[in-house]
């Protein structure tokens, strides 16, 4: 709350952790990442007001999105070579035992259940759990989703290595039809035009 009421003083004070990433990939740095990109893009792009209260439901949906993550066995995360079909479950499930846990924290906000729930929805269908297209997808989830794609591009992973965030946007640039257009046009043009570098 802390974070969100001096982000809600001045909402382009986000601008400056944007450059403070963090490349080194853990859960809890991903996290972060995800939550700053997330609320750039959300004050970026949002045209109406919003309360405060949204803004905390939403900066604790981008930290918690990737929470059924801590269900996943550690050898699976680290692992350098493709995931097997039962290790890849374990993965998929992530989504499931996010919403389960939010639940039984009582954190069942709908800002919150949204970016936990859609995060690994896709545009064109492709995404999971529900194989949810476009509209069927919430405006959060789509946001989590490039923000999350975004955090995971520019930290070196087990299993693929780091890019520079212009490199990132401009590979997810090329996915377009799997994210929203209108957000993933926004974080593209901010980086293409250095706003952000």
């Amino acid at each position: 709350m802390v974070f969100t009421e001096y982000i809600n003083e001045d909402r382009f004070r986000i601008k400056s952790f944007t450059r403070r990433l963090l490349t080194e990939h853990t859960l809890a740095n991903h996290s972060i990442n995800t939550c700053i990109m997330g609320l750039w893009l959300y004050l970026k792009t949002q045209k109406d007001e919003y309360t405060r209260r949204k803004l905390d439901r939403i900066t604790m949906g981008l930290l918690l999105h990737d929470i059924g993550m801590t269900k996943v066995p550690k050898f699976i995360l680290d692992k350098p070579k493709p995931l097997t079909g039962e290790e890849r479950g374990k993965v998929l499930q992530h989504v499931m035992d996010g919403a389960k846990h939010l639940h039984k924290l009582e954190l069942v906000f709908d800002e919150v259940q949204q970016i936990v729930m859609d995060h690994h929805e896709r545009h064109d269908g492709s995404g999971y759990p529900r194989k949810l297209a476009s509209s069927q997808i919430s405006s959060l989830g789509s946001l989590c989703a490039i923000a999350d794609s975004f955090a995971a591009m520019i930290s070196t992973r087990p299993h693929a290595p780091a890019l520079t965030p212009v490199q990132a946007v401009e590979a997810l640039y090329k996915d377009m039809r799997r994210y929203n257009e209108r957000l993933l046009g926004a974080l593209h043009a901010a980086y293409m035009t250095k706003e952000l570098q």
